[in-house]
């Protein structure tokens, strides 16, 4: 079992493959990863440096796996931020890629283009991923800024966003996870969404930047899925998983991944998942 992660890399932190492939190498799934950007660090600090990287230059990646690797292992294409609408579109060539080969191969899109502080890439790339990846999308993980972005629509508490994921999924694709729901007593909420059912997982809202969390939960949540295809089961998991390292990093710019990484096999707090009417 494999993994195809096309998300960003930095040299120091916990984001995009740096915290994917961790995640999903600690879980047994073999993790090929292609970089979308090179920097120092996540561009939560006040500094960072480093380089988009060239569309053809990750195509070229993409086209060299393919004569090394047996891409009828790969299971699933996780998707995650793209500084360029060309990304995009090698995403979705990678998913018809492994779908030719294993045809029950599927993308997990990551959206990664928003927070609560607003969309962080540039508008056409937001875009393109609503219109390309959404629907090209088994598993789609998107928070609350992203989700209201996506349909236009104002999110206020957890029945809201469950009904506006809802109008989304018949749009577009088979399971969503909304994230970073605040709910109506303050917790935080997450939310996954089929065909027949919803479940929502509430915790405390913890402080801190938690910069890499979306990245590290849409890892977690995949990991889990491919190996039980149980939607409760996964997001009680990841969002224990994802609880436990935000918890152990504190209020500092980076997660603790590496230090804190036995949450990810072994958390060491549970929270109850309940369905959602």
């Amino acid at each position: 079992m494999a993994v195809l992660s096309i998300q960003s890399h930095v040299a120091f932190g916990a984001i995009g493959n740096r915290a994917a492939v961790l995640v999903l190498e600690r879980l047994g799934i073999e993790t090929w990863s292609v970089p979308t950007v090179l920097y120092s660090n996540h561009p939560g600090h006040a500094t960072f440096r480093g380089e988009r990287v060239a569309v053809p230059a990750i195509r070229a990646m993409i086209e060299g796996l393919g004569e090394v690797v047996p891409w009828q292992s790969c299971q699933a294409v996780l998707s995650g931020y793209a500084a360029d609408s060309g990304v995009v579109d090698l995403v979705v060539d990678a998913v018809h890629r492994v779908r030719h080969a294993n045809p029950q191969g599927f993308l997990a899109c990551n959206a990664a283009f928003a927070n609560e502080d607003g969309v962080f890439v540039p508008e056409p790339v937001a875009r393109a991923t609503c219109h390309a990846l959404f629907r090209e999308a088994g598993l789609l993980f998107l928070n609350q800024a992203e989700l209201e972005f996506a349909t236009g629509r104002v999110v206020a508490g957890v029945t809201a966003a469950r009904n506006v994921a809802r109008e989304l999924w018949q749009q577009t694709t088979k399971a969503i996870v909304v994230t970073s729901v605040r709910s109506e007593d303050g917790a935080t909420a997450t939310i996954a969404l089929e065909r027949d059912a919803t479940w929502v997982v509430e915790t405390p809202r913890l402080p801190g930047p938690a910069h890499g969390a979306g990245d590290l939960f849409s890892a977690l949540f995949l990991a889990h899925w491919l190996k039980r295809r149980s939607p409760a089961e996964a997001l009680a998991k990841s969002v224990a998983g994802t609880f436990g390292v935000i918890a152990a990093s504190g209020e500092a710019l980076d997660l603790a991944l590496v230090s804190a990484q036995e949450e990810i096999v072994a958390p060491s707090r549970v929270f109850a998942v309940r369905p959602l009417a």
